[in-house]
Order: C-alpha cells, then sequence, then structure tokens
C-alpha cells in the first residue's frame, strides 16, 4: 500500500525503427486460464501474457500483420480471448488457450474489423462495430460470420450490453441500440447534443452514466 512501482516489464519484441509504429494504447485484461491469473496486452505488433503477480513474460505471440497505436482491448470468453491489431488494416483475432501452454490462433477475421472500438461478447456471439459504423456479429467459436450490416456513423468508443441489449455510441451523439440475435435488429436511437461521444456508456442504478464532448449525463427513468 506504499504506492511503489511493483514491477516493470519491457517489451521483449522486435519493433519497427518508426516511434509511430511502437505506440499502444489499449488496456489490458486480467483473467485465468488454466487455473492460473494472467494479464493479457496488446501491444504494437505483439500480445503478451504476464504474471500478474511479479511482471513475468510468460509468452508472446506476433500479429503477423503490421498493428499499432492499438486501441481495442483483449476480450476473454469460451477459452479463447479475442484482439484487434488496430491500426494500419485491422484484423480480430481469437486465440485458443484453455488447457495449452501457449495460445494458439483459432480464427480470425480480416474484414470489418475495428481499430479503436472493442468488440463485445454476448454469449457465444461476437458483435464488432468497426470505426465506419459496420456491424458484424460472428460466432465466438469458429469464427463464422452470421451477419454484417451497416448501421451508419463513426465510432470510436465501444458498446456496452446491458439489460439483454447492445449500446453502440457514435462520434455524431447518436446511440443505437440493438437487441443481440442471428439478425440485425435495432430496436431505438437516441441523440444527445449532437457531439462526440469518445467513451462508453456506463451502467449505474438503472440508469445510464454518458459523456460527450460538450458534458456528462445521467439518463434513467424517473
Amino acid at each position: 500500500h506504499t504506492g511503489e512501482i511493483a514491477w516493470q516489464s519491457k517489451r521483449s519484441g522486435e519493433l519497427k525503427e518508426n516511434p509511430q509504429l511502437r505506440k499502444s494504447y489499449s488496456t489490458p485484461i486480467i483473467t485465468n486460464f488454466n487455473g492460473q491469473p494472467i494479464l493479457i496486452s496488446c501491444s504494437a505488433d505483439w500480445v503478451y501474457g504476464y504474471n500478474p503477480r511479479n511482471g513475468e513474460e510468460l509468452w508472446k505471440i506476433n500479429y503477423g500483420v503490421l498493428g499499432f497505436s492499438n486501441v481495442a482491448r483483449p476480450i476473454v470468453g469460451h477459452g479463447l480471448f479475442y484482439i484487434s491489431t488496430c491500426f494500419m488494416k485491422a484484423e480480430i483475432h481469437a486465440y485458443k488457450y484453455e488447457g495449452l501452454d501457449k495460445p494458439k490462433l483459432a480464427w480470425k477475421m480480416i474484414k470489418g474489423a475495428p481499430k479503436m472500438p472493442s468488440p463485445i461478447l454476448v454469449d457465444k456471439q461476437l458483435y464488432v462495430m468497426n470505426d465506419g459504423g459496420i456491424l458484424t456479429c460472428v460466432d465466438a467459436i469458429s469464427g463464422d460470420v452470421k451477419w454484417r450490416e451497416r448501421v451508419g456513423g463513426e465510432f470510436s468508443a465501444s458498446p456496452t450490453y446491458a439489460n439483454g441489449l447492445l449500446y453502440f455510441s457514435d462520434r455524431e451523439g447518436k446511440t443505437t441500440v440493438v437487441k443481440p440475435g442471428n439478425e440485425l435488429n435495432i430496436v431505438a436511437e437516441n441523440k444527445i447534443d449532437g457531439t462526440a461521444h469518445m467513451a462508453s456508456i456506463t451502467p449505474y442504478e438503472n440508469s445510464f452514466l454518458l459523456r460527450s464532448k460538450k458534458g456528462l449525463y445521467r439518463i434513467g427513468i424517473k
């Protein structure tokens, strides 16, 4: 409880010489695989697994494509984890990890992947909204695309799942509410103040907290 640095771990993967291609902003995730805690962290060109207790690097995997300025965070479920390689040409990669010493690529999606919004997992379906407003529903285990539709708008914020519905907020202040399923089902569209929503919606006490460029809102039923 001293606030002192507990550990630091230098990235061991080889990076490009251009400093702009070495950047990453992705938030890591701590989860459990094979009965042990692991920190999964996306960086430029590589995804790493660390021991969160001491920072020991357990493994690293090269994307196989140019990937940098990572924003989307890893998603975990069904014995796999899912990442976006982000910039330049984004791809979704799914890695099987449960029961393995090192993750193994299970499938990848090379069309419609996001550079900024994170994917979201609902049951056995992975929903992927890309920056250009294309929403894709993917079988999270097999990688088969169930459907892909244009919602419209431009997106940076990651989606939110609450009360059985998905919420996608775009850079023009519009939130599109989608019911998960085997086809695109938009149940509502709402717009607030017309300015960019760059942050995700947060559920709070039967309401939502929503931040736009102009302000912070709490939306609920009176």
